[in-house]
Formats: structure tokens, sequence, C-alpha cells
């Protein structure tokens, strides 16, 4: 998956480094242990990386119907700590932007839900991710 950053001047920067090539290891050398050594050792640092890489989890919530006058939305995401969130995608009749608040409130957003309040109607789709 490709990640980039968007600048407000219109400049992209991508984010994703270019996969580095892996050395080859053919039949013709079978004798060669100091090579094989070198290429198991590289991969098992590569894996390593991989594995202790933070890949935060989301969760996407389709289709949710909001309403006006601070109406409550309330996303179970389930993952037990803070969230951040975005609007990814926004239908209404009208050519009204979406107009969404967190609700910190005592009945508002815990360690598993999120809650909005919304102040225009129309239907979201909203991204939930866990912070690190």
């Amino acid at each position: 998956m490709s990640a980039a950053v968007v600048s407000s001047s219109g400049v992209v920067r991508k984010l994703d480094k270019p996969a580095q090539s892996v050395e080859v290891f053919t039949s013709s050398d079978a004798a060669d242990l100091e090579k094989l050594a070198r290429i198991v050792q590289d991969l098992r640092k590569r894996v390593t990386s991989l594995e202790s890489a933070h890949r935060p989890r989301w969760v996407e919530f389709e289709d949710v119907t909001v309403s006006t006058g601070a109406a409550a939305v309330r996303l179970v995401h389930g993952f037990g700590k803070r969230v951040r969130w975005e609007v990814v995608g926004w239908q209404t009749s009208g050519a009204n932007l979406w107009n969404l608040k967190e609700d910190t409130g005592t009945t508002g957003t815990d360690a598993n839900a999120l809650v909005l309040l919304s102040y225009v109607a129309g239907t979201a789709t909203i991204r939930i991710t866990e912070t690190g």
C-alpha cells in the first residue's frame, strides 16, 4: 500500500521507501555457505523489522446516517484506547459539507466507542484508526 503527504502547495511527498533487492542464491551457489548465511541473515533482519513495525488497526463504518441538532451517533470500535477518526465519504441531498464533532462529555466517547455529534443531515463513511 502506498502512502504520501500532499502539502498545501500541492507538492506530493511519497512516504514509502523503495524495496531493496535480495541477493540471489542459485543451485550453482550450493557450496557457497558464506553467501547463503549472508542471505539468511539479511532475510532475518527484514522479517524482524516487518514484524516490529507499527501498523495501526482501523475500521470503516459505511452508510452511517447522521442528523441535525447535535444528534449523537455511537460507533463501537473495540480498540480499548483513544482513536483518531475522519470522514472518508459523504452524501447529502443538498450542497452541505459534513459537520461532526466528537462528544467528549460524560456519556460520550470512551476507550471502545466513538460518539459523534452531528449538525448536518447526510450519510457518512467514517474511518476510525487506533492511536499508537
